[in-house]
């Protein structure tokens, strides 16, 4: 019988089985799959400033949130999305794909920071 080795960086387990912190990390990766947004009317957000243009971006956008990633990681997304200096709000309320790809890039940091 060959004993075949595991990949590089992974310890082999003789079941075959995978540690508890892969199955806990690929039951919390939701599939990344474009978040459709529906058509949102930004222009308030030429006229809001601080909290209150918060409060736009965040109220559009964590419904969205809530139904891909559940309950347990939406408040806390949305509010990396809304502290985030780099997000562009016009860009996250009306381009699907840059919403979608800035959710799963903040869901992702969360994870590896649970990890740590």
């Amino acid at each position: 019988m060959t004993n075949k080795s595991a990949p590089q960086g992974q310890a082999q387990n003789p079941m075959g089985q995978q540690n508890p912190g892969q199955i806990q990390q690929q039951q919390a990766k939701p599939q990344m799959k474009v978040i459709q947004l529906p058509q949102i009317d930004v222009s308030p957000l030429d006229s809001l400033q601080g909290e209150e243009r918060n409060n736009f971006v965040g109220n559009n956008i964590y419904a969205h949130i809530l139904a891909v990633l559940g309950q347990q990681n939406a408040p806390r997304i949305t509010g990396m999305l809304l502290d985030e200096s780099v997000v562009n709000f016009n860009q996250l309320l009306t381009d699907s794909q840059y919403f979608s790809a800035k959710v799963y890039e903040a869901h992702s940091l969360l994870l590896k920071s649970q990890v740590q």
